[in-house]
């Protein structure tokens, strides 16, 4: 997931400054910047303040913010809800690992 590039790509489509946006949410241009650049998670209601202002759904955010890799389980590397490892068998089905 990357939080800091659907910031970004969000806040340049609408034009605005990074200085305009972090003062409309309550932060600092550096604590923005920390987040664009990757180098903090913001909070969820930094989130949420964030689609408030620039007028667009959180779920537009969260759909700019993850991707594909974000989902992917490598195969036969799943784990069932008791924590123990379990493997999918050729035709799709998942059954728990042999101890």
């Amino acid at each position: 997931m990357n939080y800091g590039k659907a910031f970004k790509e969000i806040r340049e489509e609408k034009g605005l400054s990074r200085t305009e946006v972090a003062k409309r949410i309550g932060c600092t241009p550096s604590a923005l910047s920390k987040i664009e650049n990757g180098r903090t998670v913001p909070k969820e209601i930094t989130i949420r303040k964030f689609c408030a202002f620039i007028h667009v759904p959180v779920a537009y955010f969260y759909n700019r913010a993850f991707s594909i890799e974000d989902y992917y389980f490598p195969p036969n590397s799943l784990v069932l809800p008791d924590n123990k490892p379990a493997y999918i068998d050729k035709d799709g089905f998942v059954h728990p690992s042999t101890p």
